[in-house]
């Protein structure tokens, strides 16, 4: 990197706080220094005064927008502070590793004022606490802070990035305040509205696969009807055997008054009929299971545009198994009718004498 004054591009951070998903960006504004891995060489020691870390955090569910500009002066004195003073650049690194979450010495958290007001006075109560332990006095007094009602509000608007380092027996914490963004730059608005078209298109594209992924329900649903339409014929083929044993003359059994069908004939009828309504039994109850399935699935997909389809197609394969159903019990009609002529028109055994 060149001596002339420079910006270190944008990183971007997606990471999640208390169960509340952020974008954290980074850039340094630098004169010289460099805190990136590839040019920690090259720049000159007397830059990094003029550098200046840049900071912005978005919330996702309602894209509320915190920033802070921190001045290299600024992070050193508030790490000299803390007792573990850290160089503009070191802090810098530090910090970018802690967001990426690539170590287990350095992380970070996002915190509100009240928050922060809390952890201070756990802390100076556990404090007070030890010390009147310590001198034999009892109690201790906790400090609060009051403040008017415009500057609160102000206060409870910022968030508080703490950056933590874990040393072997100590954690060190460096605390980084940001303020309400109420007016982002355009081109703070720009990269919000990059990244919520993306989100669309990625929803998009899951919607899609979601929908595409209902070939095999529909390929089911064409055997279904394949299936009922084989039904149908097997019926329509036990209507037209009963059709031609009835008119095949007389000597046999009768369907009607004076109409027989010869005995070897309805044995062979009675086989048939038999065999179709175990056919009927075993296809409808597939039917059914495969009905119960379907509308399970179609339930899970209320919100995709191929329900409307799925439901027009089971109705008409409902209505097949209802049609199927209906000539099964007019074979079963006929059947019984047979029977019945048989009773008067078989030879009693004097007749046959």
């Amino acid at each position: 990197m060149s001596s002339s004054s420079s910006v270190l591009r944008h990183q971007v951070f997606d990471l999640t706080f208390h169960g509340v998903e952020y974008l954290v960006t980074l850039a340094v504004d630098d004169n010289g220094s460099v805190v990136d891995d590839e040019n920690d060489d090259e720049g000159g020691g007397g830059g990094e005064a003029d550098a200046v870390l840049r900071m912005g955090i978005e919330q996702k569910n309602n894209n509320n927008r915190w920033k802070g500009s921190f001045p290299a002066s600024y992070v050193e004195g508030i790490s000299m502070k803390t007792g573990n003073f850290k160089k503009f650049g070191v802090f810098v690194e530090m910090l970018r590793t802690a967001l990426a979450n690539d170590s287990d010495t350095v992380f970070v958290d996002l915190l509100t004022f009240a928050d922060l007001e809390m952890l201070k006075t756990r802390h100076h109560t556990t404090t007070a606490a030890a010390a009147s332990a310590g001198s034999g006095l009892i109690g201790g007094g906790t400090r609060t802070s009051k403040m008017s009602s415009p500057s609160a509000g102000i206060t409870s608007q910022k968030r508080y990035l703490i950056l933590t380092y874990a040393v072997e027996f100590d954690r060190v914490h460096y605390p980084l305040p940001f303020q309400f963004d109420s007016s982002p730059s355009p081109q703070a608005l720009q990269r919000t509205i990059a990244r919520l078209r993306r989100s669309l298109t990625d929803e998009r594209q899951r919607n899609e696969e979601a929908v595409g992924g209902t070939g095999d329900l529909v390929a089911e649903n064409r055997a279904l009807r394949r299936q009922l339409r084989d039904y149908a014929a097997s019926v329509a083929a036990g209507d037209v055997a009963i059709a031609t044993a009835a008119s095949s003359g007389s000597g046999g059994v009768g369907v009607g008054v004076g109409d027989s069908v010869p005995v070897a004939d309805y044995a062979l009828l009675q086989q048939r009929y038999d065999q179709l309504r175990l056919e009927a039994q075993q296809k409808l109850k597939m039917a059914r299971n495969e009905r119960d399935a379907l509308l399970r699935e179609i339930d899970a997909l209320q919100g995709d545009d191929a329900v409307g389809s799925l439901r027009a197609d089971l109705a008409t394969a409902q209505t097949a198994a209802a049609d199927a159903k209906r000539k099964h019990a007019a074979l079963l009609s006929r059947f019984k009718a047979t029977q019945t002529c048989l009773l008067y028109t078989s030879p009693s055994p004097r007749d046959r004498g």
